[in-house]
């Protein structure tokens, strides 16, 4: 990797389970992916000592999000992406399963919801201080900073009623903006993919809605309507390494 650079790549990647990582390493593996389980050439921001560190799956010490044997779309695209423009990147990752945006009535132990007030734990709000607490830490490299985007897979939880998926266009976008907002980046692309017809979460309002978003400026939707899972909600391995792949192909045709 070029070290002669005046510039640091930063990916924002959140979400729910599938973002989370389901895949355990031990039954399938990302097929780029060696057996010291090292992400080569991506770093993740770990909030509990205040740095990054090197991606690295079955080590707690990097990324809560990955703290066990379980792998997920998002470090393939971000590993591809990093040997194709020859460079490291850096990453901020926020997830948590079973997560809505909705809150009639909310879903999982925390939800997305843009209005912070509205939910007793705010993912959103917890996104919005990891991102400044990196960024306190990017800006002691006195490199600038290139925020390329926001990888994101959610909203199996909002079909937990009608309420929900009636709202989730709403939900989304709100989410959107918000990020777009405290990264003070209104042109922030946002790379983001359906959830599968084979899911029994799949919500023919919510897809609607994703098709929906996919048409605003800055976003950009990847298609799994007939991706496979090996629980009835959760990526397989095959599912997971395309999305990856998929969303590689749009971070590198947007890419300035």
């Amino acid at each position: 990797m070029s070290s002669a650079v005046d510039y640091i790549d930063l990916w924002i990647v959140a979400g729910q389970s599938n973002t989370d990582g389901r895949i355990e390493l031990s039954k399938q593996r990302p097929s780029w992916l060696l057996y010291s389980n090292i992400v080569p050439n991506v770093k993740c921001f770990n909030s509990s000592n205040n740095r990054f560190e090197l991606w690295k799956y079955s080590d707690s010490s990097v990324v809560l999000n990955n703290n066990e044997d379980k792998w997920a779309y998002d470090s393939t695209a971000i590993f591809k992406y990093a040997n194709l423009v020859n460079k490291e990147q850096y990453v901020i990752k926020h997830s948590l399963g079973g997560s809505s945006i909705g809150v009639n009535p909310p879903a999982g132990n925390g939800q997305w919801n843009s209005n912070y007030h509205l939910v007793t734990r705010s993912l959103l709000r917890e996104l919005e201080d990891k991102y400044h607490s990196a960024m306190k830490v990017l800006n002691q490299k006195n490199k600038t900073i290139v925020l390329r985007g926001v990888l994101w897979h959610q909203g199996e939880s909002d079909s937990n009623s009608k309420e929900n998926e009636n709202a989730y266009y709403h939900n989304l976008s709100s989410v959107i903006k918000k990020i777009r907002e405290f990264t003070h980046c209104s042109n922030l692309p946002f790379i983001f993919a359906t959830i599968p017809k084979q899911s029994k979460q799949f919500s023919m309002i919510i897809n609607m809605a994703h098709f929906k978003l996919s048409k605003k400026k800055y976003s950009y939707i990847v298609d799994l309507h007939d991706g496979t899972t090996f629980d009835g909600i959760h990526f397989d391995g095959t599912t997971a390494e395309r999305l990856g792949n998929d969303m590689l192909k749009i971070m590198a045709s947007i890419r300035s």
